[in-house]
């Protein structure tokens, strides 16, 4: 049914649904590590991801040991999407602004408050804070995502890459916020399965996933480009979700440890290496 659910989706923007809106540019969850199966992703994800976070495969301090301790804040990991991020452009690709007044209400900062005082305060301020970020949100750059943990198989000699064997058709990214559960579904994934890394990099690479178990996490850049806002929710691993179509723009590879930064082993480079990576993919599946 989510198979079902999420290719539909993405066959009705492919048949040329797209050509009405054409001109318009534009958290924290657990994911199960269970290998094997596609991932269905949050700020990371694998396999039927069921949390709203965002999470990585960090490197605990033992040799073979993998985290689930979300890069957040950490140094040498980017900024990435969170919740309220994700909601803010649902609103803004449809033209419809959110009941800030709601959503300052429902914020996990003013829940928090212990007083009425306090509350009425935070929602004040917090209201303010979201109707800038809604009036400052632009359509046209790409988010950041964090995909936890990618699987990464063996190493191709023959066609000098890896290919991330928990990206599927399937996977999508969870958000949630104020009540309301969002699916960022990531167009082109599928095209960047094969990562053709050589030379020094791959070096680099394949020592970080020798020492967590072909783990390693994988940020991708996704530029949300249509939501319908008639369309009715669809349910996704047992829960509701709106769905939003975004196209795969970049995609980076870290090797994150609990105690050290995080560290840049690999990005996604030009149009032509792109075009490479997408026939070296052909040919493996031939």
């Amino acid at each position: 049914m989510k198979k079902f659910a999420i290719i539909s989706f993405c066959l009705f923007l492919t048949a040329g649904a797209f050509a009405h809106i054409a001109a318009a540019q534009l958290s924290p969850t657990l994911a199960d590590p269970t290998l094997g199966d596609p991932v269905f992703g949050k700020p990371a994800p694998v396999a039927p991801l069921q949390a709203d976070a965002a999470q990585s495969a960090v490197a605990d301090d033992g040799p073979d040991e993998v985290g689930a301790a979300p890069p957040v804040g950490q140094p040498g990991f980017p900024a990435f999407a969170s919740d309220v991020d994700i909601a803010t452009i649902y609103h803004k690709l449809t033209g419809q602004p959110p009941v800030f007044e709601q959503w300052a209400r429902l914020s996990p900062q003013c829940q928090q408050e212990k007083t009425q005082t306090g509350r009425i305060a935070c929602q004040e301020n917090k209201q303010e804070e979201l109707r800038q970020q809604y009036q400052l949100q632009t359509l046209t750059e790409a988010v950041a995502v964090p995909f936890v943990p990618a699987v990464f198989s063996a190493y191709s000699k023959e066609n000098s890459g890896y290919i991330i064997k928990n990206f599927s058709d399937e996977t999508y990214m969870p958000f949630s916020y104020a009540g309301r559960n969002y699916a960022l579904i990531p167009q082109g994934l599928m095209d960047r399965q094969f990562l053709p890394i050589s030379g020094p990099a791959q070096k680099d690479v394949e020592a970080a996933l020798r020492a967590s178990q072909r783990k390693a996490v994988v940020l991708l850049y996704i530029q949300p480009t249509y939501s319908d806002p008639k369309a009715q929710p669809v349910e996704l691993d047992g829960k509701q979700y709106t769905l939003i179509s975004g196209k795969v723009t970049n995609i980076a590879v870290y090797k994150c440890h609990k105690t050290r930064p995080c560290v840049l082993l690999w990005e996604e480079g030009t149009r032509e290496s792109r075009d490479a990576q997408r026939e070296d993919l052909m040919n493996l599946k031939r």
